[in-house]
């Protein structure tokens, strides 16, 4: 029966013990980190200044240290080379960009009242007979709409328009907004001018009409007779999203390029202070860094694998290190935390640690303690309504020790019937036995960081088989809540 109640106090504590007692005891162990820290530190000294000894008596040393600086130099100039020719790419593109943006009639329309002008040519032509091959007819109106295209999609028509627009700026500007699709099975042309107003497109459109009367006149008598015949033109506007979404990103492509040549001029400068800063190094100041670096990653480890050993030992170990785990593997209630008769002041560190852990340091004195927890004890007792009697005080504690408690606790509760008999080790002591048998009821009494959690459980299943009941534990040399 022990061994599953000691299976089932471990489950127990796995699954609730309580993680802020865990915290407070790895932190309330500072000192032995600091110390241990301390040790790191001098252990990764000592074997540094052995290493720097053997480098500098090192013939070849010296041609080491320099190697070290030039490749310095050459990283920090590669760096720096990178920067600069990074900073001349965006700002080209910068000036591209907002060149563009400034004078792309494209970018200046308004994409909410985008207006299409629109005007269509068909193109008529008779016919013509093959004479060697009866009923075989060739159409002529194919090279008659590449002759036509020819003059609409090149440059004869946008140096025309650039020569009446000039604030137009340049051919590919006005690419942007004229353009000219051929149908060759109905032998059509239509002519697309965007923009924002309708006075513009009939202008361009007149330039049109005057070119194509040109290519009629010379297409006539190169390809054949045709008719050019002007169909319609319609004027309109609409709400184009699409323009207003690739307008919005040039304006953005602008601030972000802006944007990156201020990050890159901001990390070019501080690499070239970083360069100025850079010098060969005398030997006392390599020395003296590589020290440093050296003492502040030992501390740092000797700080870590201290944290993780200390709370794996509070996970392992079996002894009572603070009345929350004690409370978790014996399943018994807790009456008192008494603190140490020598109890030291309560230092800031040890308030930070306790403070990171949320717990509660005992700040009263251990009179106060050992009063306080006699009368809660019999308050609690006379609940259960026994008034009278005797009430063992039993645990590994030393037998002096026991017997001091129990004085105490007679002192405090002096104004009841209730007394307090130190009974002694029931796990050794064969005069225990007699002494809990005469008892009402029984109080363990054990002693943080030295007795062991298994010993309270099972001094309270002994205690439990010899028809006693248990009230709880008191928990001596406690330094928390």
């Amino acid at each position: 029966m022990s061994q599953n109640i000691e299976n089932g106090s471990a489950g127990l504590m796995a699954a609730e013990m309580n993680m802020r007692y865990l915290i407070f005891y790895v932190f309330k162990k500072w000192r032995m980190v600091f110390l241990v820290a301390l040790i790191f530190v001098a252990v990764a000294l000592l074997v540094t200044t052995a290493g720097l000894i053997m480098e500098m008596t090192d013939a070849e040393y010296e041609d080491i240290v320099a190697k070290e600086y030039n490749d310095s130099v050459l990283d920090y100039t590669d760096k720096m080379q990178t920067l600069e020719r990074t900073i001349v790419t965006l700002e080209d593109d910068l000036v591209w960009q907002e060149a563009y943006n400034q004078a792309s009639v494209l970018m200046k329309i308004d994409p909410d009242h985008k207006m299409i002008a629109t005007m269509t040519y068909y193109i008529d032509a008779d016919e013509q007979v093959v004479p060697d091959y009866l009923e075989q007819y060739v159409s002529r109106t194919g090279s008659l709409l590449k002759a036509y295209m020819l003059y609409l999609s090149g440059g004869d028509l946008y140096n025309r328009i650039l020569e009446r627009f000039p604030e137009m700026n340049d051919i590919k500007y006005i690419k942007e907004i004229v353009s000219a699709t051929m149908y060759d099975t109905t032998g059509m042309i239509t002519l697309t001018v965007i923009g924002n107003d309708d006075e513009t497109a009939q202008t361009i459109f007149g330039i049109v009409r005057a070119g194509m009367a040109e290519v009629y006149r010379e297409a006539s008598e190169s390809i054949g007779e045709h008719e050019l015949i002007e169909l319609d033109s319609n004027v309109y506007t609409y709400q184009d999203l699409s323009l207003a979404n690739r307008q919005q990103s040039n304006l953005e492509a602008i601030f972000t390029l802006n944007t990156q040549i201020r990050e890159t001029k901001l990390e070019l400068n501080a690499l070239e202070e970083e360069f100025k800063e850079l010098t060969f190094a005398p030997l006392w100041r390599r020395i003296t860094v590589q020290m440093l670096k050296t003492a502040v990653y030992a501390a740092l480890g000797g700080i870590v694998v201290m944290l993780v050993l200390l709370a794996l030992y509070y996970t392992v170990s079996g002894k009572i290190l603070d009345s929350d785990k004690l409370r978790c593997i014996a399943n018994l209630s807790v009456l008192g935390s008494i603190p140490g008769a020598g109890q030291k002041r309560i230092r800031i560190l040890d308030r930070a640690a306790a403070a990171m852990g949320g717990v509660k340091l005992k700040t009263a004195e251990r009179e106060t303690a050992l009063a306080l927890t006699a009368q809660s004890i019999c308050t609690t007792v006379s609940a259960k309504g026994i008034t009278e009697g005797g009430i063992a005080l039993a645990g590994s504690v030393a037998e002096e020790e026991l017997r001091a408690v129990a004085e105490a606790f007679n002192e405090a509760a002096a104004d009841t019937k209730l007394r307090f008999v130190a009974a002694g080790n029931p796990m050794c002591d064969v005069a225990s036995v007699e002494a809990v048998k005469a008892a009402a009821i029984v109080v363990v009494v054990e002693k943080q960081g030295v007795s062991l959690c298994a010993d309270v459980v099972k001094e309270a299943d002994r205690i439990t088989a010899w028809g006693k009941p248990v009230l709880g534990v008191v928990l001596l040399d406690a330094d928390a809540a």
